[in-house]
């Protein structure tokens, strides 16, 4: 079982002060437009990303965006993550600078006390004689860029306490308009397990969609085209293995009586919708999900999506033992589906600092109409719209 429990972010992006974000199973973000949700999910995607590649040579620096609204703001950037995996808590901290890690530690949160596993201080761990015991020593330290993270080079030596760190943040997916290679994954995870096809169809079914069947079709790179083009016979070889992905989609064709009398094969990516290309990817990973016990970060969840759809993909959540659901939204409907602990309010405050706070501090009574006190206004995290035309 994975579980993200929380994330506290400072001086990233849109967030200065220090904020700290709690998730449960189902837990939906709201705000206005740049009020600073998204930043939220850029956040974790980018720890995930750090971590499995910071060790690799051609990562040269680290990406740093601090909050820029501040005179002279010379602070680090902080993330944290308290998650659990296997029964067993850990919160996970970096700071940085786009030059070096600033500190960086792992602490196991046991049911008597914190464990702590490592604490790094720039290039010096500050509890060496117990974070040696776990596979944290001077030897890996001095092998350790100044940019580069510890726990990345502990987990090239197969140490346990870095592989439950990798393990939950490849089990972390976060999906936002600058994801790439998402249909490369759902194709991925569709070849992979074949019985999911079934599944994915069952989805669009019972959200409605009309499609029948679905087909990936890999198409090769005719060797005419490979022959003329200006390079050398290793890349040429590399174009040949590497095969395009083509999906279409099956519709039932009907006579005027509306009997099926054949069938009609859509391009998914030219000829059905954005809302259909948009559920057919999202069916993949919440199915898969699901199924692993996974977590699934949305943002812009809804963008192109009926409310029914959105509700319905919740109620698939509901329905699950393990898995977790995160999203960011601007559907307000979604609030009559919600309980008033999976509500997040982001907003930003006179400074222009993303704040957060739950819908829980607010002290609302559970059976309240959350929409409509939302939408007037009372709860906050929406735009006020003046008429000036």
């Amino acid at each position: 079982m994975k579980k993200i429990i929380s994330l506290k972010l400072s001086n990233h992006r849109s967030f200065f002060s220090e904020q700290r974000i709690f998730f449960g199973d189902i837990t939906a973000i709201y705000g206005p437009n740049a009020g600073g949700k998204s930043n939220t999910a850029r956040a974790l995607a980018f720890m995930k990303w750090f971590i499995i590649n910071s060790a690799k040579a051609e990562i040269v620096g680290i990406p740093f965006e601090p909050f820029l609204l501040r005179a002279g703001n010379a602070l680090p950037t902080l993330l944290e993550t308290e998650f659990e995996i296997n029964d067993r808590k850990f919160r996970y901290s970096i700071e940085f600078n786009g030059n070096e890690i600033v500190s960086e530690s792992l602490i196991e949160l046991t049911s008597q006390k914190e464990k702590v596993v490592f604490n790094r201080t720039y290039q010096e761990i500050s509890n060496l004689s117990t974070s040696k015991k776990f596979g944290f020593s001077e030897s890996l330290m001095s092998k350790t860029r100044k940019d580069t993270l510890l726990i990345t080079k502990a987990r090239e030596d197969n140490n346990d306490y870095a592989n439950l760190v990798f393990d939950f943040f490849l089990g972390l997916n976060v999906i936002t308009c600058e994801t790439e290679s998402l249909r490369q994954r759902s194709v991925e995870l569709l070849q992979k397990n074949p019985h999911m096809k079934t599944k994915v169809l069952n989805f669009l079914h019972s959200a409605d969609f009309w499609i029948r069947d679905i087909k990936i079709n890999e198409i090769e790179t005719p060797d005419e085209l490979i022959r003329g083009l200006p390079f050398n016979d290793e890349v040429k070889n590399n174009i040949r293995q590497k095969k395009s992905i083509s999906i279409t989609t099956t519709h039932s064709v009907r006579n005027d009586s509306g009997d099926i009398v054949g069938a009609a094969q859509f391009y998914l990516d030219s000829q059905e919708s954005a809302g259909t290309r948009v559920i057919f990817d999202l069916s993949v990973l919440i199915i898969h999900a699901i199924e692993q016990n996974e977590i699934l970060y949305i943002d812009e969840f809804g963008l192109h999506l009926h409310p029914d759809i959105c509700k319905y993909v919740l109620a698939q959540f509901r329905s699950a033992n393990n898995a977790q659901i995160i999203f960011n939204t601007h559907d307000s409907s979604l609030m009559n589906i919600l309980s008033r602990d999976e509500i997040i309010f982001i907003d930003k405050n006179q400074y222009e600092e993303s704040v957060s706070y739950p819908l829980n501090e607010l002290s609302p009574r559970k059976n309240d109409p959350f929409e409509r006190h939302y939408r007037s206004g009372l709860y906050g995290a929406k735009p006020f719209i003046e008429d000036s035309i």
